[in-house]
Formats: C-alpha cells, sequence, structure tokens
C-alpha cells in the first residue's frame, strides 16, 4: 500500500508528520509505505500588499516575532529527525498539485491514500482522478465553516473549541463525508498565528484515527447534510478581517 501525505514546507507541519510516523505501526504500516509531497507555500502578492499597508496591534507583531523564533528553534531541532525520515520514506518534491509534472508524477508512483494536510491549492479532478481515495484535513467546524483559513472566522465568530476535520476531498471545496474529528481549544489570548499552530497538534491524533477508520472500519462516513447546522463556506479573510481578531481577546 501506498500512502501520500500532501504538505507544504512548514516547519510546523513538518513537526507533527514526524510524530504521526512515529505512530503508524500501531496500524500495521510501515513509514517505507508512506509517500511526502511537498511544494513551496503559495505567494499571494496582494495579499502582502494589503497586509504591509494595514498597522496592526502591538499584539500581531509581537506574535510575529515569537512565530519566528519558535520556527527557527523548531528547525534546529528537528534537522536530524527530518533527514531519518527522508531516509525511510519517499520525499517528491512538487512545483504545484495541478501541474503536469505533478500530475504524471502521481500516475507513476499509484498512490492507494491521499492526504492533503493544510494545503493551500484547490486540486481539480483530473489529479483527484491519479489517486484511488482522497482525503482532507480542515482545520475548522464542518460544514459551518469551509473555505480558507477558519481559524480566523472562527475566532471572529467567538468559537471557543474547533475541530480538526479530516474528510472525503471532492471536487467542491470542503463538503465530502467526515471521516474523524478531533477537538482543539481556540485560545483568546493568542493571536491567528499561534492557535493555526496549536490546531497542527490535533493533526497526527486525526490522521491516526481517522486511518484506522478508513483501513479498517465497515461503518460509513458521516455525511455533511446529516448535521442540523447551516452550511456556510467562508472567503480567503482580508488584512482587516485578520486584523479584527487582535483586537478581541
Amino acid at each position: 500500500m501506498k500512502i501520500g501525505l500532501f504538505i507544504v514546507d512548514d516547519i510546523f507541519i513538518k513537526d507533527q508528520i514526524i510524530v504521526f510516523l512515529n505512530l503508524v505501526s500501531s496500524l500495521g504500516l510501515d513509514i517505507r509505505d508512506f509517500h511526502i509531497f511537498i511544494k513551496q507555500p503559495r505567494k499571494n502578492n496582494r495579499l502582502t500588499n494589503e497586509y504591509r499597508d494595514i498597522r496592526f496591534p502591538a499584539k500581531y507583531y509581537i506574535e510575529k516575532i515569537q512565530i519566528l523564533i519558535m520556527r527557527k528553534m523548531l528547525t534546529t531541532k528537528l534537522a536530524s529527525r527530518w533527514v531519518r525520515i527522508s531516509n525511510e520514506s519517499t520525499i517528491h518534491q512538487i512545483d504545484s498539485i495541478n501541474s503536469s509534472t505533478t500530475v504524471t508524477l502521481l500516475s507513476e508512483q499509484e498512490i492507494d491514500i491521499g492526504f492533503f494536510i493544510n494545503f493551500d491549492e484547490i486540486v481539480k479532478n483530473d489529479t483527484l482522478l491519479k489517486i484511488k481515495r482522497t482525503f482532507n484535513l480542515h482545520n475548522g467546524l464542518l460544514p459551518n465553516y469551509r473555505g480558507c483559513q477558519p481559524i480566523v472566522w472562527q475566532m471572529l465568530n467567538n468559537e471557543k473549541i474547533s475541530l480538526m476535520t479530516l474528510h472525503v476531498m471532492t471536487t467542491s471545496i470542503d463538503d465530502g463525508d467526515i471521516v474523524f474529528e478531533c477537538p482543539f481549544n481556540i485560545n483568546y489570548k493568542k493571536g491567528v498565528f499561534l492557535n493555526n499552530v496549536q490546531s497542527f497538534k490535533s493533526i497526527p491524533s486525526t490522521l491516526i484515527f481517522g486511518l484506522r477508520k478508513i483501513l479498517y472500519c465497515t461503518a460509513p462516513f458521516t455525511r455533511q447534510d446529516q448535521y442540523k447546522i447551516q452550511t456556510q463556506y467562508f472567503k480567503r479573510p482580508s488584512a482587516q478581517d485578520t486584523r479584527k481578531v487582535y483586537f478581541k481577546g
């Protein structure tokens, strides 16, 4: 069996992937069963300029410095552990998930199960068809908070608790059947960046128990329309939306 993990090149995500891969033996799997597909984070020059033009409260800038320090420390700490992961699993560097080179690579690899983890691209149908079963990790309540960066919208709506939601991936955004939900707290003493990092700590548990259900459970997944909750889709938050978070708490 080949299992694909699709991630952006982010040290906080890599940290949790290492934790997860150290647990896969409990499912009768081996680290050599995994292929990790890594791409660079997508740049959004319009949004970058928008953030540059808006004055944020001090809390925002303090948190950015905290995140920068955490990244540097974690990068040093995990360097040797990531080398081991690279030696024991298969690492693929990709440019875009929908590029012709990536689609060709996926055709060659014949991935049985694919997990998209905090991914920053919409995956097109031609790409999805190259993976036998595809799932997405979304750090927000579904079907309440479909769309980009749900932490921002949940904080603006005063949610106290959220879920790392593993769901079936379809051509529509965040609308597939729910496989597993792992709760995490939203802390209003912290801002968007630190709450995102906090949510990532739910990734290993969500993947382990979700994969256990996918591989060994015969019960159907939960359809999102079985929730008596209004479905909502949120656009990518603007700099002004993010700024509002830092005046809360």
